[in-house]
């Protein structure tokens, strides 16, 4: 995902969170959370509001 934040072409990359547990967190690692650390571009995360 962090390839297409890199494309000189994208302005502003949006993602959708979701809640996860912190053991979830643990076992598969939050890629939100890698994109919103490394992208080099503006990112808007998204929380849905049904949760």
């Amino acid at each position: 995902m962090l390839q297409v934040a890199e494309s000189p072409s994208v302005q502003l990359l949006v993602i959708g969170l979701r809640r996860r547990s912190p053991v979830g967190k643990l076992v598969l690692g939050s890629v939100s959370q890698d994109i919103l650390l490394h992208a080099d571009c503006p990112v808007l995360a998204v929380k849905s509001s049904h949760e």
